[in-house]
């Protein structure tokens, strides 16, 4: 039964040294190896962690980790991790190889893994602080603005990833807003408690023209949102907006691009609904039902008003005193 071989003072591993060990999870190889022989750990259906200490990837042949755990890790040194990726027979487990720095901050379930590699390269350029080539968790929570480095990009196709940058600002402003015309945008995953107002009493304008977006996750975590936050994004796969967090005033454009059908079922405790003119709606026209908060007390011009294909068919409003409206409220 054994479990983990702290490190193996020799040059050479041996044949087979390990073979069908069936329940080690972990292997410290030290630096005076220079050697891993033939089927050293093959069959080691539990080795889920192999350590090199070695700046120099020691000779290596190809079946030494045959067998292995699927989720294995090698974690070397960080300024080898290109030397082992490329050295022979290592380079079968390139996907595989970890900076040791990784390893230090809790292994490869601290790892982002990024579906997108456009979005992947700049969050590295940007974010990766210890310089490991892999952007950890750890590191972007220390994240304070996501900035613009995305702004303008027409080549990230999904950010689902920015889940995890839970503590940090997204900039906002008209033309100006932290995604603004990411057209080839199609997901995003927000992170838990974020304020997509910034801060901003009026505009927002995080995705503006956004014209690819249709799916946002995490809309449930929202605290605040300002005006035009997703005007020009269709999010065509956000069939029900369910923001239980919100706070403050909702206003004009941020959902006004959304024409398919959908309901607007819990906006927290808003207090205002603010549109200020004609085709300047907070809802699109997609919108069949919308629910108000009690919390709610007064709805003012064009707040609901579509010019075409209206498919409106009941509002709730759950405030026990009614908001003062104005008299275009309704269009």
């Amino acid at each position: 039964s054994l479990g983990s071989v702290q490190r193996i003072f020799a040059s050479s591993s041996g044949q087979g040294v390990f073979r069908d060990c069936k329940e080690l999870r972990k292997i410290v190889f030290p630096s005076t190896l220079t050697q891993l022989t033939g089927q050293a750990c093959y069959g080691c259906e539990s080795l889920e962690t192999v350590i090199m200490e070695g700046a120099t990837p020691p000779s290596f042949e190809s079946n030494v980790f045959s067998g292995t755990h699927a989720n294995l890790a090698i974690y070397v040194p960080d300024a080898s991790v290109e030397a082992y990726k490329t050295a022979t027979n290592w380079s079968t487990y390139a996907s595989r190889i970890y900076p040791m720095s990784v390893y230090e901050e809790g292994g490869i379930e601290n790892v982002i893994t990024f579906a997108d590699p456009a979005v992947e390269a700049i969050c590295l350029a940007n974010f990766d602080t210890n310089g490991s080539g892999v952007l950890s968790k750890s590191e972007a929570a220390a994240v304070t603005s996501i900035g613009t480095v995305f702004k303008g990009n027409t080549e990230i196709t999904s950010f689902d990833e920015l889940k995890y940058f839970k503590n940090a600002k997204i900039p906002v402003g008209y033309q100006s807003g932290a995604f603004y015309k990411c057209s080839a945008l199609t997901s995003i995953s927000l992170p838990y408690g974020v304020d997509l107002s910034g801060g901003q009493v009026t505009s927002s304008y995080i995705f503006q023209d956004c014209s690819s977006l249709v799916s946002v996750d995490g809309l449930e975590g929202v605290t605040g949102v300002s005006e035009g936050a997703f005007t020009g994004a269709p999010l065509t796969n956000v069939l029900s907006i369910n923001m239980p967090l919100l706070t403050g005033v909702l206003r004009k454009r941020t959902f006004a691009s959304m024409i398919h059908s959908h309901t607007v079922d819990n906006l927290g405790s808003i207090t205002a609904i603010v549109g200020t003119g004609y085709n300047e709606t907070v809802f699109g026209r997609g919108a069949t039902l919308i629910r108000l908060p009690k919390t709610l007390q007064s709805i003012s011009d064009w707040a609901f008003y579509h010019p075409t294909s209206p498919q409106l068919v009941a509002i709730i409003c759950e405030a026990e005193v009614p908001p003062t409206i104005t008299a275009n409220a309704f269009g």
